[in-house]
């Protein structure tokens, strides 16, 4: 068995749905496309994604030694219910900081690298670099970036979380995956905010995930209209998706809704010290963040 075949065992082994293998360097589109992005200030106020523009399209600016990208997704659908009549929140805030559960596992696989080529170098990231995850992962043949902007696997649909490890060892590249989204605009036409444009780009400005987890302060009355109940965060160009029809739960309970998010999920508000805060994604809009959101749905609810 060679490297590549013991690395995806392992990874399988995990609980990864998925690992490919891709070069350092993405399609100049891909870079292109952060600009327009960024050029339309579809950002919003995350100020964070102006800085290390290069680096995000070019990985041998991160680090020099990489030759190879390893690339893995997890799995987070939970058929569980995650709303009631009094809120609702995304699917991916279920359970622990994904951050956490994925670095672990990336860990692992990091051990196993270094196990099978002792003169491999290695570093691993969620979500916590200046990488274009999604592209890479595109690249490296685990599916394609649908209209709705998220990775779509053939297995797991949209709801992954993605991994990456640089590594100094070259790995034959996989077949980059094809967009199988066709004619479909279902995302598009259902998003509540109406910000996926024509083009393939995401508004940060009017979504409603944007405004419920990232933006820090006051949010106008007029954008938290759209809101519903919902207080962190919003599914719906997932939900709406043909790929993620026959999506089943996978095994991992570390995305299992707590008591806590379940409490919260029916209007009883944890306590400022509850783990809730502190060691799951609510810990992104935190306490404070959420009251803010809540007042804003009770305002929707009053107006109805």
């Amino acid at each position: 068995m060679d490297i590549k075949a013991q690395i995806k065992q392992k990874a399988y082994d995990a609980g990864f749905s998925g690992c490919g293998f891709t070069g350092v360097e993405l399609p100049q589109k891909d870079a292109e496309r952060l600009n327009i992005w960024l050029h339309r200030n579809y950002n919003a106020l995350m100020q964070w994604m102006e800085r290390n523009i290069e680096k995000r399209s070019n990985v041998v600016l991160l680090e020099p030694w990489a030759k190879g990208v390893v690339v893995f997704t997890l799995p987070y659908y939970h058929e569980e219910n995650r709303n009631s009549e009094k809120y609702s929140v995304s699917r991916y805030a279920l359970g622990e900081d994904y951050h956490q559960v994925v670095k672990q596992k990336l860990l692992a696989i990091e051990e196993e690298i270094h196990n099978l080529n002792p003169e491999a170098i290695t570093r691993a990231f969620c979500d916590t670099a200046p990488i274009l995850e999604r592209a890479f992962a595109r690249q490296a043949g685990l599916g394609w970036i649908g209209k709705n902007t998220c990775l779509i696997t053939p297995d797991s649909g949209s709801y992954v979380f993605i991994g990456i490890i640089l590594t100094n060892i070259v790995l034959g590249p996989d077949s980059a995956e094809s967009s199988l989204c066709g004619d479909c605009r279902l995302c598009i036409d259902s998003c509540p905010a109406n910000a996926l444009s024509e083009d393939g780009f995401l508004d940060a400005n009017r979504c409603i995930s944007y405004l419920t987890i990232e933006h820090r302060g006051e949010i106008m009355q007029h954008d938290a209209e759209i809101f519903g109940n919902r207080i962190f965060g919003c599914d719906t160009c997932q939900e709406v998706c043909p790929h993620n029809i026959s999506i089943l739960s996978h095994g991992n309970a570390a995305f299992r809704v707590t008591t806590s998010q379940e409490q919260l999920i029916n209007g009883i508000m944890p306590g400022t010290n509850d783990d809730i805060w502190h060691k799951s994604s609510f810990a992104r809009t935190g306490y404070d963040g959420i009251q803010r959101n809540i007042e804003l749905v009770a305002k929707n609810k009053a107006a109805l």
